[in-house]
């Protein structure tokens, strides 16, 4: 912020300076003037009984920890620093989902590729893997090796790699 005051002004006329000041001042109030939000009441019990009863629950599939505390209308770490625990089960539980989830879709990817390269190289094409990409329903899986490992193996059971 400057005070568009000369050096000489400066020097010279306290009273300018004063003016200026009182009204750089009154700026910084308008914008600090803004209240601050009221913390929220941790009801202890009721986050506890809730954590329990998704730990309980077999829903599906299960939440992640920032999901629950979405739910809640509570920050993350508050949950997590009042019940470690608890917190810790949950997210073990989505992320033992998430891993399940990840090894069956890879595996679903791996079967649709060797469909479709069979697909290809019966219609005379060669199966590469820019043609089988457009013919499955999630060509990004093709980044993993188990995917392109799935094309490599079918394109060898085809003879046409060795």
């Amino acid at each position: 912020m400057e005070l568009r005051v000369s050096l000489l002004s400066f020097l010279t006329q306290e009273e300018l300076l004063l003016e200026q000041f009182q009204k750089t001042t009154s700026c910084l109030t308008k914008l600090s003037a803004k209240p601050r939000a009221t913390a929220k009441p941790f009801e202890s019990a009721k986050v506890q009984e809730y954590l329990e009863n998704v730990l309980q629950n077999n829903e599906f599939p299960p939440p992640s920890m920032e999901e629950v505390a979405r739910r809640l209308d509570c920050d993350r770490r508050t949950v997590y620093n009042h019940f470690k625990d608890l917190c810790n089960a949950i997210s073990a539980k989505y992320l033992s989902y998430r891993r399940t989830n990840y090894v069956e879709t890879v595996a679903q990817s791996c079967q649709e590729v060797r469909e479709a390269a069979l697909k290809l190289y019966e219609n005379g094409e060669y199966p590469s893997e820019a043609r089988v990409s457009e013919l499955i329903s999630k060509p990004g899986f093709l980044r993993y090796k188990q995917v392109r490992a799935a094309l490599r193996e079918t394109r060898r059971d085809l003879g046409l790699d060795s």
